[in-house]
């Protein structure tokens, strides 16, 4: 989602709040997809890619049709808007070792670093954590501190902790 509303800022402005701007995007474990599969998702058939509870809301996300395919599910999909367009200086992307998306959000990553976007985009991987790990048992982990620990930093004081 913070994906999309950067590109629609970018795409639009803000609306003529010329002292308004997206500074940064974190993307954590994103939810991306795409038709085909990328080497951690393969073995995996749709349901375990796409719980049910999220395939029913679907609608929502893509209209208009393309299915998973659809730029806002798979930015990197064919005739998806450039990312070069990208409304921000700076972009987090956290990934987990154990989740079945990281090399969407890796994919993601580095495409943002070659598509001519001016920004900063910075690759966390976690390993031996699966998605979401940071909400589940973040005070006994140090992993989920480590994640959050840098999020704050660059968020306040604009540097990578």
């Amino acid at each position: 989602m913070a994906h999309n509303v950067a590109m629609r800022v970018g795409a639009e402005g803000l609306g003529g709040c010329s002292d308004l701007r997206v500074e940064g995007v974190v993307s954590l474990h994103p939810y991306f997809w795409g038709t085909e599969r990328l080497p951690s998702e393969l073995g995996c058939d749709d349901g375990q890619l796409i719980r049910p509870e999220v395939a029913r809301n679907l609608s929502m996300f893509i209209s208009g049709g393309a299915g998973v395919d659809n730029p806002r599910i798979n930015p990197l999909a064919e005739g998806a808007p450039s990312l070069a367009r990208l409304s921000c200086r700076r972009v987090l992307v956290a990934v987990a070792g154990k989740d079945t998306l990281r090399d969407r959000g890796r994919a993601y990553c580095e495409s943002l670093r070659s598509s001519g976007w001016e920004g900063e985009a910075e690759l966390l991987q976690t390993e031996g954590r699966d998605n979401c790990f940071f909400i589940f048992g973040a005070r006994e982990s140090h992993d989920a501190s480590s994640v959050l620990f840098k999020i704050y930093i660059g968020a306040h004081y604009g540097v990578a902790g």
